[in-house]
């Protein structure tokens, strides 16, 4: 008895070769290290809490920084992502969620909040300081923000000639 012919169809894939424990080392070495929770939160600490009467509090079950009773930047987990949460001027929310690492935060983006991916790129810690800054200045009070903020360019040509009047 004769068989019918095979029919051609798709090859199928072979088995990945095994990689050896020296290779897996090596891929495991080049691939980007994911902060974990615990070291962006020191690290968000030391620049949240450098800024004048700056608390550490928890809102939600989220670390979160407060400036006379009102925050200023949280850590949270959003939909199962590791999230940086800060105020933002409206034309800056706008700016920066044209970059798929931001988004307008859940619930308060009305107001300007919005939401770093932390493991959506490498973060840039000098952006976040900026950020974090930023969103400080936008709750503090005056009086804070002033001891903050450099002298107006004014100011500082006052200060250094001597006044005429008598």
């Amino acid at each position: 008895m004769s068989r019918a012919p095979r029919k051609a169809g798709p090859k199928r894939a072979s088995a990945p070769r095994p990689r050896s424990a020296a290779t897996l080392r090596a891929e495991h070495a080049r691939a980007p290290r994911r902060p974990t929770p615990d070291a962006v939160l020191a690290r968000l600490c030391k620049l949240a809490l450098a800024l004048p009467g700056a608390s550490e509090t928890v809102t939600f079950g989220h670390p979160a920084f407060r400036v006379a009773k009102k925050l200023f930047v949280v850590l949270e987990e959003y939909r199962g992502e590791l999230c940086l949460v800060f105020k933002a001027e409206l034309p800056r929310q706008q700016e920066l969620v044209l970059s798929p690492r931001f988004f307008v935060a859940p619930y308060v983006g009305k107001h300007g909040w919005v939401s770093l991916r932390v493991h959506a790129a490498p973060l840039d810690w000098k952006e976040i300081a900026e950020l974090v800054r930023e969103s400080w200045r936008l709750v503090a009070p005056r009086r804070l923000t002033a001891e903050l903020a450099p002298p107006a360019p004014a100011d500082r040509a006052a200060a250094r000639r001597p006044s005429t009047r008598p």
